[in-house]
Order: C-alpha cells, then sequence, then structure tokens
C-alpha cells in the first residue's frame, strides 16, 4: 500500500509539473502575443515610406520616410526615428495590441522652419496585414519668435 501511495504521489506530481507553463501575454514582461508568441511590435519594425495630408492654416501633401525600432527600455514602447522629417527628435508610441499604437502627447522645440519653433504632437496608428501603416496625428506649431500658432490635423499612410 505504501508503494502504491509512494507512486501516486510520484505520478500526481509529475502531472502538476508538466501543465505548469507559463503563458505570455500583454502583462508579462516580454511583451509577446499568446498565440504566436511573438513580440508584438516587430510588425512596426523598419523603414516606411509614407504620404500623409495635414490639414492646417491650410492643406499640405506630403511624402517622407522613417523607421520604427523596438525600444530596448520599456516593453510596449516603438521609436519613430525622423518621424516626420523635419525634426531631429524621436517620437514613441505605445503598442497597444497587434495591430495598433498610441503616440501620446510628446513636446518639444526646434528650428526646423528657420524659427525658434515648439512643436506638440500626439495621435494614434493602426498596421494593415504586415506592411499598411496609418497614422491619425494632431500637430501643433508655435512659433516662439512672433507667437504664431498653426494647429494641424494629420493623416498618413504608407509601407516597408
Amino acid at each position: 500500500m505504501k508503494k502504491l501511495t509512494f507512486i501516486f504521489c510520484i505520478v500526481f506530481t509529475a502531472m502538476l509539473l508538466g501543465n505548469c507553463k507559463k503563458e505570455k501575454n500583454d502583462a508579462n514582461p516580454d511583451y509577446q502575443d499568446v498565440k504566436t508568441n511573438t513580440d508584438v511590435r516587430d510588425a512596426f519594425v523598419g523603414n516606411w515610406n509614407m504620404t500623409g495630408h495635414c490639414q492646417c492654416n491650410g492643406s499640405t501633401n506630403e511624402n517622407y520616410h522613417f523607421a520604427v525600432s523596438k525600444s530596448d527600455s520599456y516593453q510596449n514602447m516603438i521609436t519613430f526615428i525622423d518621424f516626420t522629417g523635419f525634426t531631429s527628435n524621436n517620437i514613441t508610441g505605445n503598442v497597444s495590441s497587434n495591430n495598433s499604437f498610441d503616440i501620446p502627447l510628446q513636446q518639444w522645440t526646434s528650428n526646423s522652419y528657420g524659427m525658434n519653433t515648439a512643436i506638440s504632437l500626439s495621435g494614434a496608428g493602426t498596421l494593415s496585414g504586415l506592411n499598411v501603416l496609418t497614422l491619425n496625428y494632431n500637430e501643433i506649431l508655435k512659433s516662439l519668435d512672433d507667437g504664431y500658432v498653426s494647429n494641424c490635423q494629420c493623416i498618413t499612410s504608407g509601407n516597408k
């Protein structure tokens, strides 16, 4: 009887240990998708060619490119390098799912337009398939020289 109880305990313990598997999800430090076991930011990484339209104090159409990389510091963050082509500031976004991210309000100053300008930017984006990125963002440009303000609502899309 002792032998049978001992074997039962060994088998039961083995079953328990065999069923202990680490689920990966958004709360996991690896920030991986449970189904595919991949970093959800991977699809955003690369060089993007974009065509955009901004409604400011007039209307503009723009073509530009930027690169996206994964943050080493934050598990859900991506970094846009040379976001709109007019600033050396990197913009960050927070990936919220396999195909979307938000760009929290970010502010900096620049001499991009030949004047000292305060820039504020925020927005959101989505990824369709593996290589079509769409961004909606608000950009406020304020001249620190003469106080002129331009409030731009922009939508842009492109691919790798």
